[in-house]
């Protein structure tokens, strides 16, 4: 299991504790100071971000009842 730091809009970072996801997310945005939810993700969903990245123009995701977030992307 994975972390991902997310906000309204997209997915910023991946990491195997949440601290990691957020401190990637701040780099990536390169924001140190930026705040970002985290929740749980799939090795399977957190692979295909780190290989593929996050569009949050194009995809979508939720927050399931069990607290990890999913991709609701129309393919």
């Amino acid at each position: 299991m994975k972390f991902a730091a997310y906000d309204d809009v997209s997915i910023y970072g991946i990491g195997d504790t949440a601290e990691e996801a957020v401190v990637t997310a701040r780099s990536k945005v390169r924001n140190d100071d930026a705040e970002f939810n985290v929740a749980c993700i799939s090795d399977d969903l957190a692979a295909r971000i780190d290989h593929n990245g996050w569009d949050g123009s194009r995809q979508t995701f939720k927050i399931d009842d069990n607290g990890f977030i999913v991709e609701t992307t129309c393919q």
